[in-house]
């Protein structure tokens, strides 16, 4: 087996126990966190964490210490891709062979779940088993490059200019924040944890 597949079953298990690990309360939580399996357990290619694996293993082969931070990134990258099949955004009806989650279930549940994902993969890092100092580093690159300096700026970009024409630079400017920004935060967060 290839060391990327172990990373992406090791990542989808972790995603799994953090699903499961969420307090369920009463109707409305038990049904916020099934939904957010539905998205969260959909597959996908991993990237980002494998990413985050990757980096941290060439320095450290402890991965115990790395999977709040893989699942951390994809959680942030689940809840942008919600997020961007909405109406408001591409109105896309499939993600990976599956109706999105706004088709399958509303577009309120869909925003919500987006929220939740987006807000939990910090909830994932402030608990991970890392110093206080880390953990505000890990926190610092995760907002920096998922939030309105990266991955935000760059889909607001997107939808801003949608079926506008855009010269080289303004098209390396969108991609560089909508999808770089969070691929180079995967890498620099793996960075982070080694010798933690």
């Amino acid at each position: 087996m290839k060391i990327f597949d172990i990373y992406r079953k090791r990542v989808n298990a972790r995603l799994k126990n953090y699903l499961s690990s969420i307090c369920s309360k009463g109707h409305f939580q038990s049904e916020l966190k099934n939904v957010m399996s539905y998205s969260v357990l959909a597959g996908g290619k991993r990237f980002r964490p494998i990413l985050t694996y990757t980096t941290a293993s060439l320095y450290d082969n402890d991965l115990i210490k790395v999977d709040a931070c893989a699942c951390a990134i994809e959680l942030i990258h689940i809840y942008s891709l919600i997020h961007d099949d909405l109406p408001a955004m591409d109105n896309s009806p499939l993600r990976r062979g599956k109706p999105t989650l706004h088709v399958a279930y509303d577009e309120v549940t869909a925003i919500l779940v987006g929220d939740a994902l987006n807000t939990y993969s910090f909830e994932v890092l402030a608990n991970a088993q890392f110093s206080d100092s880390t953990k505000i580093k890990l926190i610092q690159v995760l907002s920096h490059n998922g939030g309105l300096n990266g991955m935000v700026l760059g889909q607001a970009i997107d939808c801003y200019f949608e079926n506008k024409p855009l010269d080289i630079e303004s098209v390396e400017f969108l991609h560089k924040h909508k999808t770089a920004k969070l691929i180079a935060g995967s890498l620099k967060m793996g960075a982070i944890i080694v010798g933690e």
